[in-house]
């Protein structure tokens, strides 16, 4: 694997969302304003939005906790344009793919966290809201998992896997290697560490399979431990402040990215790893406040960079002045000999 040095040449290629982007979603399908902006998928693509109103500004307006849309081509320094969302009362107005009962103190809000495709079948990693805390934190119920065989249209919440809201797997990025799906988890809000759980792919509705991260043997091989203790005992890979983790595999690098938002920093951070379970390099800053105030996100996926080269898309929110989904281009600044002190070897 080679070395992650830092970001250059970042840019905004456009809006994802709202009226001002190439989607002109607030008219096509009744989205004005909404966040996070999760791609996921092998083709086509689908990005899944949190907390959305029919206008940027009214955060009442035609609310529903999360929105779906999908994406035919994927693109990295352009603004992958969308052909469709999924559906609500009508085709012209996006509807909620994953219910809430909107009550503060109970569930306010259900709202995406990671995805993921095995086969035909989509999945969705989500966390249920109890309430909105202070900036950067907030109180989850649970985090679970929800499923389509439908290419989208319809969705339904899974009985199991469930993780309590005040574990460290409230927020879960989803990511397929080989052949298990690994979940880079983090509790709620944004100042706990990132943590790692894996389970077969053909057993990811069982929630018996699931294997947490508990380090290294004396051999170097990692330590996967199922069962509830083993949730309580899963050691972090980076430390925090840490929120809203996302994970995909860079052919640049030969490795995994890790894209994780600090709040006491405003900043997007970027650290990368030749396999899932680390070492995790020191951070890197992919967009910070230089750019803007009140930024999170950084959502990647391998197939929105460019192909086997350093440049990468990714999407990122804004809250205020600006609530919707930007588009930001970058290009990775990689050593150019392979980092052989990194358990895995160079590759």
């Amino acid at each position: 694997m080679k070395r992650l040095l830092g970001v250059r040449n970042l840019r905004e290629a456009g809006f994802l969302t709202g009226e001002r982007s190439p989607n002109r979603t607030r008219s096509r399908w009744g989205v004005g304003g909404t966040d996070l902006g999760i791609p996921f998928g092998e083709g086509p693509w689908f990005m899944a939005f949190g907390d959305t109103f029919e206008s940027e500004g009214d955060f009442s307006a035609g609310w529903r906790s999360n929105v779906l849309a999908r994406i035919p081509r994927p693109a990295f320094d352009t603004v992958p344009l969308f052909d469709w969302m999924a559906d609500g009362e009508t085709p012209a107005f996006a509807g909620e793919i994953l219910p809430s009962r909107k009550t503060e103190d109970d569930e306010k809000t259900v709202v995406p966290t990671g995805g993921f495709q095995l086969g035909d079948a989509l999945y969705l990693a989500y966390m249920s809201v109890r309430r909105w805390d202070a900036p950067g934190m907030w109180t989850c119920n649970e985090a679970g998992l929800a499923k389509s065989t439908d290419q989208g249209r319809t969705w339904r919440k899974l009985d199991g896997p469930r993780w309590p809201g005040d574990s460290g797997f409230a927020q879960n990025a989803a990511l397929v290697v080989e052949d298990h799906v690994h979940f880079w988890g983090a509790p709620a809000g944004r100042y706990g560490p990132v943590r790692l759980m894996r389970v077969p792919s053909d057993r990811v509705e069982d929630p018996d399979a699931y294997a947490y991260f508990l380090g290294r043997d004396a051999s170097g091989e990692p330590i996967y431990v199922t069962g509830t203790p083993a949730m309580h005992q899963a050691v972090p890979l980076v430390p925090g402040p840490c929120g809203e983790p996302s994970a995909a595999y860079c052919d640049a690098i030969g490795g995994f990215l890790l894209a994780a938002y600090s709040e006491p920093r405003g900043a997007v951070l970027l650290r990368a790893a030749p396999v899932p379970e680390g070492p995790y390099g020191e951070p890197v800053e992919l967009v910070g406040r230089d750019f803007g105030p009140m930024l999170y996100g950084g959502f990647l996926h391998k197939d929105f960079m460019e192909p086997r080269g350093r440049r990468i898309g990714f999407a990122l929110s804004q809250w205020l002045p600006t609530y919707n989904v930007r588009w930001m281009a970058a290009e990775l600044v990689v050593s150019e000999e392979p980092d052989d002190d990194s358990p895995g070897g160079s590759s």
